[in-house]
């Protein structure tokens, strides 16, 4: 760590591939209010790897960052046809369930 804002940089290697490569994502902890060792952060980001839904295996990055992403897209897509208002599909709406990501 250094000793501007604890801000510190890592490379971690996630997932596993039975055929070629697999590349490493580096992450940059820019400011650490809770005052984790790297260690723990790096154990974090690890095991926050395999909590996607429906799947079993590591994924290159982190669940949350994988959500956001999706939600970032579906946001995107309904505001680039003019809506104001965040709604799901028709076919959802109609099925009076609940919906998520």
């Amino acid at each position: 760590k250094s000793k501007d804002n604890n801000k510190f940089e890592f490379y971690l290697v996630s997932q596993n591939t039975n055929q070629g490569l697999a590349n490493s994502t580096k992450y940059t902890v820019v400011y650490d209010s809770i005052g984790l060792e790297s260690n723990d952060i790096h154990l974090l980001i690890y095991k926050s790897c395999f909590l996607y839904y429906n799947w079993n295996k590591g994924i290159k990055v982190p669940a949350c960052i994988q959500y956001c992403r999706k939600l970032n897209n579906i946001i995107n897509d309904n505001m680039k046809n003019g809506n104001d208002v965040f709604l799901p599909s028709q076919k959802i709406q109609n099925s009076q369930s609940l919906f998520f990501i």
